[in-house]
């Protein structure tokens, strides 16, 4: 029944933004962007049954471990967020060292190579027995050079889809954003 009522709030918007779009021949945008970014936000809610039903089959896997779960598309990068990461990981790795820890990361490298780099930039030593790096190839929405106008609205929906595909191949007990994309939390 909710999603029934959410399918319908959903498919209810996006008809609204077309007819404005349509009758004011394009001159209400900002109106019509906005009901379609809500929409968006929206239908993230059909999700959350699936979600439960993929965490249940990934407790099963884990033998009931504690799932965490860290954002960070960017994560060889080597600047100050990434020092951040990696020494959050090892605290982590010190306080909890039954806990599962997945970073969702954009790098196309190998973990061993994530994990060496981390070292030699940092100084930072992560254990490799319990950390999963999930590579995200949608990271291109979230990049400014992607969307020459309205870059920020195209980074936001950019990182729904980007949030969507890291929850989708993992879904974690815990989860931590360390990036500037806010709307991952939906």
């Amino acid at each position: 029944m909710k999603n029934d009522v959410c399918s319908c709030f959903v498919f209810g918007g996006l008809v609204f933004s077309f007819i404005i779009f349509v009758f004011k021949k394009g001159r209400c945008w900002l109106i019509h962007c906005c009901i379609i970014y809500i929409s968006i936000k929206l239908c993230s809610l059909h999700f959350v049954q699936i979600l439960l039903k993929k965490k249940l089959h990934l407790r099963n896997r884990l033998n009931d471990k504690i799932v965490i779960g860290i954002f960070h598309p960017y994560c060889n990068a080597g600047g100050g967020g990434e020092r951040v990461l990696w020494c959050a990981v090892r605290a982590i790795q010190s306080q909890y060292p039954d806990a599962y820890i997945a970073v969702y990361t954009g790098d196309c490298i190998p973990s061993e190579e994530l994990l060496q780099n981390a070292f030699q930039k940092f100084n930072v030593r992560i254990q490799n027995n319990n950390i999963e790096f999930i590579t995200l190839y949608k990271r291109g929405w979230v990049e400014a050079k992607r969307y020459p106008h309205f870059t920020l609205l195209g980074q936001s929906i950019g990182s729904l889809v980007l949030g969507a595909e890291a929850i989708f191949k993992l879904v974690p007990g815990v989860y931590n954003l360390y990036s500037s994309l806010l709307e991952t939390y939906f």
